[in-house]
């Protein structure tokens, strides 16, 4: 916290002083004094508030464009390290194909794993016997 005479200082530096002649208010002081008073704590006080750069639409306004500049960077950074390559969708016989491999394997597989449509076409396909999927509770 600044002291007293720190704050008068700079309040004489700013041109803020209390020398300025005036009328005589209430109470015997005079006007300008009391305006200058106003006027340094503002100064003091709002030297502090002032500086904080948030309570501006300024910053906001550099601080979105900074974010979509670093958003944008990203992308381009993205598809250029190779991250955005498509990888090939598989046919509906070739999901058909790896759920009777998985199946005709003997590991575990949950009966959650199969609904009833995959279960009716691996048996249409003859890919499964119906023996195995009731060994696994797949009915």
């Amino acid at each position: 916290m600044r002291g007293e005479s720190e704050i008068l200082e700079g309040a004489r530096k700013k041109g803020l002083g209390c020398n300025v002649p005036g009328d005589v208010g209430e109470g015997g002081v005079r006007n300008s004094a009391i305006a200058d008073v106003i006027k340094i704590w503002m100064w003091a006080v709002g030297s502090l508030v002032d500086a904080d750069p948030i309570r501006t639409w300024g910053y906001f306004t550099t601080a979105i464009a900074k974010r979509h500049t670093q958003r944008t960077a990203q992308a381009a950074k993205a598809k250029d390290a190779g991250e955005t390559k498509t990888i090939p969708t598989l046919t509906a016989y070739d999901i058909l194909l790896r759920t009777a491999e998985w199946i005709n394997s003997g590991r575990f597989v949950p009966p959650s794993a199969v609904n009833n449509t995959t279960r009716d076409a691996l048996l249409r396909a003859g890919l499964v016997t119906e023996a195995t999927l009731r060994a696994y509770q797949i009915y």
